[in-house]
């Protein structure tokens, strides 16, 4: 009996295990899913707007908001109910403190609130959301309204996601390509090779789209993702001429371009090499041959700096010597001069004087 005890008490345990295991999964049971936040919606307020233009957008706004997926909006009899049971009043709410408590009044987790203003034949919408656990401002935008009411419709749907749910204020895009294994690039991304699906998820506004294919140019467009709307881009692509059905003359041809491209890649190589040359042998021998040619020349000029003064005194001597021969040159021209001039006087004296035998004869014939 005592060796059975252990054994007892071991099966009792794991019955009283079980048991409060089931219990304990039956008192859980499956995973409650997370209620959507509650959302109030306070009545536009008009800032020089027209009361019709107001009550015509406000209607739109609810039923805009109303249509979001992942919301709970509270009626706008809902929201009144819960002020005049609060003693609130929520009118004249525009802060942020005031916002805040209007949607605590509410049980919102989430308050919109807006004005709208007119701007000529347009309206401008400005709304902001409230988070009011945080008593913050969490998102707020101004839109420009005009045109039909279609477009009035869809520029307020638009405002509404983005202000409300982000993660919804999206477009698509499709690409229609006949040639299959050709990559799609996405603002610079890839997102995958032909053909493809709709790429979902892409934030509204204007986007860059690439097609590469091998043997074929690329193909590169812009286009315009709007809110809710999927864009349609139909592309073609246009040979490049480099694919497998180029013909023989092409392809000798491209072997004949090749071959001269590595040829003057060669050439060119080769004249860089002899520049390198001529500039290292031809230019430095010269400036080794100039240097020389500087030495000797600074050699001569410190033995003549050396010789100047000797020099200097023989040449004052010579320069004398020059200054005494220039009077002795003045003088014998002096004297050669006054010779020449007495020879020519005496001579013109002589022959133009009287004969002195004649006088002589005269003279005795008077005896």
């Amino acid at each position: 009996m005592s060796r059975r005890r252990p054994q007892i008490a071991l099966a009792l345990g794991l019955a009283a295990l079980a048991l409060a295991l089931a219990t304990t999964g039956r008192a859980e049971g499956p995973a409650a899913s997370p209620a959507p936040p509650r959302v109030a919606l306070l009545p536009l307020q008009p800032l020089g707007a027209s009361a019709d233009s107001v009550r015509s957008l406000d209607a739109v706004l609810r039923a805009e908001v109303g249509r979001l997926g992942g919301i709970k909006l509270l009626t706008a009899a809902q929201t009144a109910a819960a002020a005049r049971a609060a003693r609130a009043d929520i009118e004249g709410c525009r802060s942020v403190e005031c916002l805040s408590r209007a949607g605590q009044v509410s049980d919102a987790d989430w308050v919109v609130f807006g004005t709208v203003g007119s701007l000529g034949q347009s309206h401008l919408l400005d709304l902001k959301l409230v988070d009011v656990a945080g008593q913050t401002e969490a998102r707020r935008l101004t839109v420009k309204l005009a045109g039909e009411r279609d477009v009035l419709i869809e520029g307020v749907r638009s405002a509404v996601a983005e202000l409300i749910a982000p993660d919804q204020f999206v477009g698509a895009l499709e690409v229609e390509l006949a040639e299959a294994g050709a990559e799609v690039f996405l603002d610079g991304r890839s997102v995958g090779k032909t053909p493809l699906g709709r790429i979902e998820g892409l934030a509204p506004g204007e986007h860059a789209l690439k097609i590469a294919l091998p043997g074929y140019e690329d193909f590169d467009r812009f286009f315009t993702v709007r809110f809710g709307r999927t864009a349609y881009v139909r592309a073609s692509l246009t040979g490049s001429g480099i694919d497998a059905d180029i013909d023989a003359d092409k392809v000798a041809y491209i072997e004949r371009m090749r071959e001269h491209g590595q040829l003057m890649r060669g050439l060119s190589l080769g004249g860089m090499v002899g520049g390198l040359a001529v500039l290292l042998v031809g230019g430095g021998g010269l400036w080794a041959l100039g240097e020389l040619r500087a030495s000797d020349y600074r050699t001569q000029v410190a033995d003549y700096n050396a010789q100047l003064p000797r020099l200097q005194s023989t040449h004052d001597r010579l320069q004398a010597m020059g200054q005494e021969m220039i009077v002795y040159d003045l003088l014998t021209v002096a004297a050669v001069g006054s010779g020449l001039a007495l020879a020519i006087a005496g001579a013109a004296l002589w022959f133009a004087g009287d004969d002195p035998a004649q006088y002589e004869v005269v003279s005795r014939a008077a005896d």
